[in-house]
């Protein structure tokens, strides 16, 4: 029972850590004069609630005159399990999401700070893209206008700042995005229906979860989901049961094979990404109203002839059988619920603004070979001078970087900025950790 606790807390605090994770130093400060035309006194302080957002404001009193704008990721809220999630404080700058922010670093270097919380708590773009651009408009009223934006979106953070940056070419002048790979949502979230489908074959989905494909509103993570994960994948430890042993092995080569010692470990990066099965499943149901997610544009599953050989001999059973029990569900979207969830977002590739993707090579559910298709995207558009993308290879936790890898990103927009000229990565992208031209495997789903 000792082992089974430790398993949970660990589990829920790596929800914790990838809804709310980042990291710490290093950057060539602007070489903008300060601005002398604020409206306010500096240094300046602002928060409160703007457009039904809560909002938050930091102009130092060196300001240099460019302005970020830090949209965040996925807020929970207890209706996804997570009330200590709720986050009323907006963030307002890189690594906010993982309590190491680089807040008062960028204060120090003269950088003006602004965050919104949004006005809506979940999967958010709509809300995010409306509050974010209230917030850009209203530090221009109230503050004046920047030299120059940088708009800094995290996981789903950047989802709205690509659509931003593509749609809104006056409120903004660059765009850095983080640990969001770039591919359609629909595209993104596709790949959890097809983690419901394996999960249903090899254990049986659960009937407190609702059914696939139609997940309950009220689902709980702590209550319903987490005892079911920890049963399923861990259960067949003590006693040894060699079945259950076959099932979860199943499911970790499904998943993509990981290291035993880490899928099996307290702290295992599919905990978070069964988090977004279920909960941010039902999530966007409810604000869909209806499934938005189907199966019939993924791959086959697949799995080599020994590892169908190995899980066969564990189960007792052909694994191909349930391969192929799993390739003839056939789960169809909600037409409308579709079209709502390819409205926020779509990416066209149609930049108008300089951008930055930095991405991990070890991101475990959103996969870097997103970073390769959302290139090719804007390549199709024409646009590739406004794109430079930069990698690092740790961590598989979703956002772990560095303060000079962050400040790094930084400093090659604003030469990028300054100078009209995309950066050279090599000349800026040196911290350890990134990786110059990696080879990225194709989309795994």
């Amino acid at each position: 029972m000792r082992k089974l606790s430790i398993v949970i807390l660990s589990l829920t605090l790596s929800i914790v850590v990838l809804l709310t994770l980042g990291t710490p130093v290093m950057a060539v400060k602007p070489e903008k004069e300060p601005v002398d035309k604020a409206k306010v006194d500096l240094p300046y302080l602002d928060e409160g609630i703007h457009a039904g957002a809560a909002y938050k404001i930091r102009v130092p009193e060196n300001w240099n005159g460019t302005l970020i704008v830090y949209a965040h990721g996925l807020y929970a809220d207890p209706s996804m399990g997570y009330p200590a999630l709720v986050i009323p404080d907006p963030m307002i700058a890189p690594g906010s999401h993982g309590g190491i922010s680089i807040e008062e670093t960028l204060i120090e270097m003269g950088y003006a700070l602004a965050g919104s919380s949004y006005s809506a708590a979940g999967w958010a773009v709509k809300e995010g893209i409306q509050d974010t651009l209230a917030l850009i408009t209203y530090f221009n009223g109230r503050v004046g206008k920047p030299k120059q934006t940088i708009l800094w979106g995290f996981s789903m953070g950047g989802t709205i700042a690509i659509d931003i940056a593509e749609k809104h070419a006056g409120l903004i002048d660059g765009v850095v995005v983080e640990s969001s790979n770039g591919v359609p949502t629909t595209m993104l979230f596709d790949q959890f229906m097809g983690i419901q489908v394996a999960y249903d074959v090899i254990f049986g989905w659960p009937e407190e979860w609702g059914s696939v494909g139609d997940l309950n509103d009220d689902i709980s993570w702590l209550a319903d989901v987490l005892p079911n994960l920890i049963e399923d994948v861990y259960g067949w430890m003590s006693p040894y049961d060699p079945v259950g042993y076959g099932k979860a092995e199943f499911f970790r080569l499904i998943l993509g094979g990981t290291d035993p010692l880490i899928f099996y470990s307290a702290n295992p990066p599919w905990g978070a990404l069964m988090w977004f099965v279920t909960m941010v499943g039902a999530d966007l149901e409810k604000k869909a109203g209806g499934n938005p997610l189907q199966n019939s544009d993924l791959k086959d599953y697949e799995l080599s002839a020994g590892d169908i050989a190995y899980l066969s001999a564990l189960l007792g059973e052909d694994a191909q059988l349930l391969l192929d029990e799993m390739n003839g569900m056939d789960i169809v979207a909600d037409p409308s619920a579709r079209n709502w969830l390819e409205h926020y977002d779509t990416p066209t590739g149609k930049l108008k603004h300089p951008v930055i993707q930095l991405h991990s090579l070890m991101e475990y559910g959103n996969h870097p070979a997103g970073t390769v298709i959302f290139k090719n995207t804007v390549t199709d558009a024409g646009k590739e001078d406004l794109l430079l993308q930069a990698y690092t290879g740790v961590g598989t936790e979703h956002g772990i970087y560095t303060e000079t890898q962050y400040l790094q990103v930084l400093a090659a927009m604003m030469k990028w900025l300054e100078t009209g000229e995309k950066p050279n990565p090599d000349d800026y992208f040196t911290a350890p950790d990134f990786v110059p031209n990696p080879v990225i495997p194709p989309w795994p789903f």
